[in-house]
């Protein structure tokens, strides 16, 4: 999508995160900056050169079918992970995502981390996942606004999960903010 184009060519050559629309130097208020830096990264805000793109999202979309692989696996079994994985392989949606230019791919991704990470934290309490998992949402907001609904979410769940320890909830909103 152009509209995402437009952030991240303007980013690279005026170091700033501006829109053409409605003129050309007016701050962009509708995309987040998270899409257009992997723009950047992939090199699409110097030239429309969408292969790199085209490569980057296709293998986090093949690490997104992983990812719910594994969850499927650590929450029910290995059958179910591989049903999930295939569903998830064969979404024509996913597909189509993978080499148009669209946040999705990056997103779910992002999501399918933060997932798993939060459930190794439910499984064997790893300290280690929660400022991880608090960091990517925080990401995650930055590729998609949806995103922040993940931080109210996540908080009820820790919070009901282990309600005395009421401090790693804290520890991910006050990392999620910042």
């Amino acid at each position: 999508s152009i509209t995402y184009m437009e952030p991240a060519s303007n980013l690279l050559k005026l170091g700033a995160f501006y829109s053409n629309d409605p003129a050309p130097g007016h701050p962009e208020i509708i995309r987040t900056p998270g899409y257009p830096i992997l723009l950047l990264i992939c090199g699409l805000g110097q030239a429309n050169q969408y292969g790199p793109t085209q490569i980057v999202q296709t293998g986090l979309s093949v690490a997104a079918v992983f990812l719910t692989y594994l969850l499927g696996v650590r929450l029910v079994g290995r059958s179910v992970g591989q049903l999930a994985a295939a569903f998830q392989s064969l979404s024509i949606l996913s597909i189509q995502h993978c080499i148009s230019i669209l946040s999705d791919c990056l997103f779910s991704f992002l999501v399918a981390i933060i997932l798993l990470l939060l459930l190794r934290h439910f499984q064997d309490g790893s300290r280690w996942v929660i400022p991880l998992a608090a960091v990517l949402t925080a990401a995650a907001t930055y590729v998609r606004p949806i995103g922040i609904l993940l931080v109210p979410i996540v908080l009820v769940v820790l919070l009901f999960a282990s309600p005395r320890q009421w401090h790693r909830a804290a520890e991910f909103v006050i990392i999620c903010v910042v």
